[in-house]
């Protein structure tokens, strides 16, 4: 655990950051900061796992048993790649779009509004026209479950674009995702009865019966624009070099979230 905290130090003096301002980047007390570059603390919270990785750090080298060295070889190379710019840092000039991964879908309801819960989500860039615009109108969603096979199946990102049109507008047939105050829904749209009651969603599996949202708990609406899917290799390289995968391999993303008429 010592060799963990002197390179969570290294790290931290390499991004030039003092403990107060990393434990407010994560939402915690400075001193969960000092307990750890002391080796007195034998988990790295989630909130500076997601922060390192947003910062473009290889968590590889930071929990391989490989020693601190005076000066570091990897540290060096990071801070070289960080100044010429090879490594987008949170604040620059190129926004990138925050993705929801699996594991903090159940949080995501009760914090989406915090800033640190965002700082916490991955970020990639998505290319094509139909994607551009501000970011922070563009989400990803990762897919819990089997509910919506075969046009998403799970651990697939389902790329989305903020709703503005009122929700008794809502034109039927497309993938949403829907945020209520207590979870995260991803169905289609079926078409509104008599009088709008509330979002008729339903899902490709008989096993997952059509659910009414109500209009009074609905905080966010998504309306799904692509479909990304990745295959789990069970390697440990982390999130964000999966996301960062994508980029590289987007192709036709257009049109693959197919629609009922």
């Amino acid at each position: 655990m010592k060799e963990l905290g002197e390179k969570l130090r290294a790290i931290r003096e390499t991004l030039q950051l003092n403990q107060a301002t990393i434990a407010s980047r994560i939402g915690r007390q400075q001193r969960d900061i000092s307990d750890l570059e002391q080796g007195k603390r034998k988990a790295v919270p989630t909130e500076y796992i997601h922060f390192l990785i947003g910062e473009g750090l290889d968590l590889n080298w930071l929990f391989s048993q490989e020693p601190l060295r005076n000066p570091d070889p990897y540290l060096l190379q990071y801070q070289k790649q960080r100044e010429s710019g090879q490594i987008p840092t949170p604040g620059g000039n190129q926004p990138r779009t925050r993705m929801v991964p699996r594991h903090l879908l159940e949080e995501y309801p009760k914090r989406y509004g915090e800033l640190v819960f965002q700082r916490m989500l991955p970020t990639v860039d998505l290319p094509g026209p139909e994607l551009s615009g501000n970011p922070e109108d563009i989400r990803g969603f990762q897919m819990m479950d089997d509910s919506m096979l075969d046009t998403l199946a799970p651990y697939d990102w389902v790329i989305s674009r903020r709703n503005a049109t009122p929700l008794h507008q809502l034109p039927a047939g497309y993938v949403y995702i829907v945020v209520t105050r207590h979870q995260v829904i991803v169905g289609r749209l079926a078409q509104h009865r008599n009088g709008f009651d509330g979002l008729r969603m339903v899902f490709e599996q008989e096993a997952y019966p059509p659910l009414l949202i109500e209009e009074r708990d609905v905080v966010e609406v998504w309306r799904g624009m692509a479909r990304l899917s990745v295959t789990l290799t069970g390697s440990k390289k982390g999130l964000m070099r999966q996301l960062e995968g994508i980029n590289a391999s987007l192709e036709d993303i257009r049109d693959r979230l197919p629609k009922q008429h």
